[in-house]
């Protein structure tokens, strides 16, 4: 297949309101439910989009009417972008409302109106659809593991195993575009022996771009998408469900108080006095990162103690969390089969818990799936922090009088260097360049 990645390295648009907008929070067909976001009883005043004062009530946190209220449910649940051809200055009324989505969007946001809300409705109209009668007592006969669980779960673990896909399409774009040689990847060490240095971030995206690429094409659904499909969801989301994967390796060796394990034996430390040990650059990005990923997804995952295969549904979702870019039938694949998921998220976590109520059930897949804003801003944040190195490093001498000088890092003995011959020919600096450009990492709003 002929295929040129460096065509598809496109910058995404920033989207209008926030890039809470790029989560889709799944749930299972249902009928409508009533809306606890949204007040049934009309408020005088005027309609802070459209300025309408017919039907005014308050509807995810501020006054709308009904026509922009439901105007704004669509725009956030279906992920519509809006432009604007008079940049943004159009005057939105209740005649004219309708000419420029844009605009009435922007006033939306502007006057109030919450698309955390919006998604907080959505989650609880799933959980009134999962609540079936309940007598009280678990079943008699256990339910069933889903068939995509158990298949995720075998995935999972040919990674822990060293297991390669060699058929794997995406994971060749990747080695073409690092240049990276056939290298060993079963000795993957995630205990916290080491704190890391610069040689072991770029171990860990070039080893992180290989596994995950491998483990994602390993999905049958994934692999049905178009190739254009494929690589769109795997870069937007490889700091979503590539941090995913590693402080579950903490959580499971319960180091998440010691720090982020990368993979070789290093880490990224957690406690305040190991941080202070790291050179400044990676004490203020990468550092901050691992605090927060610890305290806002490590913790939460410890004390929900969430078990390898609900682990392994909920890396799989974040993979699926659905671009506008993506092509008709990708988006509509990719939907279909994270309803899918949710399904055996909702089937396992019965079977784990007989003897919850349905409500104590979907409350802890609600629990689970809210963990992805957390992840996403983790990835927000590390888009502007490799950003900010790639700029930073030091460019190689371009003097046409002499070579360029490449230096060449010091790994540890106690590192498995996977890429030690990428460094022979490629700069430092075009390592971060390189995982700049492959990864969007463009920043949006949060």
């Amino acid at each position: 297949m002929q295929f040129a990645l460096n065509s598809l390295l496109f910058s995404v648009r920033t989207i209008a309101s926030s890039s809470s907008l790029k989560m889709r929070i799944p749930c299972l067909p249902l009928d409508k439910q009533p809306s606890s976001s949204s007040m049934v009883i009309e408020t005088p005043g005027h309609c802070v989009a459209c300025n309408s004062t017919e039907r005014v009530s308050i509807h995810y946190n501020a006054l709308s009417c009904h026509g922009c209220k439901a105007f704004f449910r669509r725009t956030i649940f279906e992920r519509r972008e809006y432009c604007c051809a008079a940049e943004g200055r159009c005057e939105i009324t209740d005649e004219n409302r309708n000419q420029c989505r844009a605009c009435r969007f922007q006033k939306c946001v502007k006057g109030g109106m919450n698309p955390k809300h919006v998604r907080e409705e959505r989650i609880k109209r799933c959980l009134a659809g999962s609540q079936l009668i309940y007598d009280g007592s678990p079943k008699s006969a256990p339910v069933e593991e889903h068939p995509i669980t158990e298949l995720l779960c075998a995935l999972e673990r040919r990674i822990g195993n060293g297991q390669g896909n060699e058929r794997a399409e995406l994971k060749r774009q990747v080695k073409e575009q690092f240049s990276i040689p056939d290298i060993d990847l079963t000795a993957q060490n995630f205990n916290c022996e080491r704190i890391m240095n610069e040689a072991d971030v770029l171990n860990s995206f070039y080893l992180g771009f290989l596994l995950l690429s491998e483990w994602a094409e390993d999905i049958p659904e994934f692999r049905a998408l178009p190739i254009a499909d494929q690589l769109l969801l795997f870069r937007q989301n490889f700091m979503v469900f590539g941090w995913l994967h590693y402080v579950y390796q903490s959580i499971e060796r319960r180091q998440e108080r010691v720090g982020v394990p990368l993979g070789n034996g290093s880490y990224i430390p957690y406690r305040e006095e190991e941080a202070r040990t790291m050179e400044p650059k990676w004490l203020n990005t990468y550092g901050v990162l691992a605090r927060k990923l610890v305290e806002m997804v490590g913790i939460p995952l410890r004390d929900l103690d969430v078990d390898f295969e609900e682990y392994c549904i909920l890396k799989t979702m974040s993979l699926f969390q659905i671009d506008n870019q993506l092509s008709p039938e990708g988006q509509k694949a990719a939907t279909a089969f994270v309803d899918h998921l949710m399904a055996a998220l909702f089937a396992h976590i019965e079977r784990r818990f007989p003897h919850l109520t349905p409500s104590q059930r979907s409350h802890r897949s609600m629990q689970l799936t809210l963990l992805f804003p957390s992840l996403m801003q983790i990835g927000h944040l590390e888009a502007l922090y490799v950003q900010q190195l790639s700029a930073a490093l030091p460019r190689a001498s371009s003097s046409t009088n002499s070579s360029p000088v490449v230096p060449t890092p010091s790994y540890p003995p106690a590192a498995t260097s996977a890429l030690t011959f990428t460094w022979d020919a490629t700069p430092p600096q075009h390592n971060f360049t390189n995982c700049n450009n492959f990864l969007d990492t463009n920043p949006k709003q949060l």
